[in-house]
């Protein structure tokens, strides 16, 4: 599916984006990902902004309602891990170690990376979850103040950055790219999941 629009930003026109979606057989193997990444850049010659959408993997749908089921009976973890070999697999043959990727447990504030277990302060898991929350978007200090410290009276542009800083160093010493949180100068920051 292909949708394009135009937006207008601070008075000037905005080059047109086309949201390019995807999902089941389509982005179920490299090659196809690889056909994906050729309407991309084709798009891109076409001087278009690509936005890609990727729904789930062909049969993930029915297998997530099959561990429904199972989770009412609490025979959930050998469909979870159907799925998950599911997507490691894929991972595997695009050249990507999913096993590496950060992971967040929202219901138990567990997070990891590369399968080690990342240890945060609670203000330090609110700044992750708001950076998840908001995936390649560009972060103002002022927004992540209203989001993590919630407009507390005391905080400022500071703490931000110190606090950013901390968790750089601990997801970096768990084996998350250092630029995965990078820095906007006079803006804030833009999280950019690997």
């Amino acid at each position: 599916m292909q949708l394009t629009g135009q937006f207008q930003g601070g008075g000037r026109r905005v080059k047109d984006w086309v949201v390019l979606k995807f999902g089941g057989t389509s982005v179920s193997t490299p090659e196809r990902w690889a056909t994906i990444a050729g309407l991309v850049e084709r798009r891109l010659g076409e001087g278009l902004r690509p936005l890609v959408v990727c729904s789930a993997l062909s049969g993930i749908s029915d297998q997530l309602e099959e561990l429904a089921d199972l989770a009412v009976g609490g025979r959930h973890e050998e469909g979870l891990a159907a799925i998950w070999a599911r997507h490691l697999e894929l991972g595997a043959g695009l050249g990507i170690d999913a096993a590496c990727l950060l992971q967040v447990d929202f219901d138990e504030r567990r997070v990891t990376a590369g399968g080690n277990d990342v240890e945060l302060t609670p203000l330090e898991f609110r700044l992750l979850t708001a950076f998840v929350d908001h995936p390649n978007q560009l972060l103002q200090h002022d927004q992540l103040l209203e989001l993590v410290w919630g407009g507390e009276r005391g905080s400022s542009r500071d703490q931000v950055k110190l606090y950013v800083g901390y968790l750089r160093r601990k997801l970096g010493a768990a084996g998350v790219e250092p630029d995965a949180i990078e820095t906007v100068r006079g803006y804030g920051y833009r999280y950019s999941p690997s």
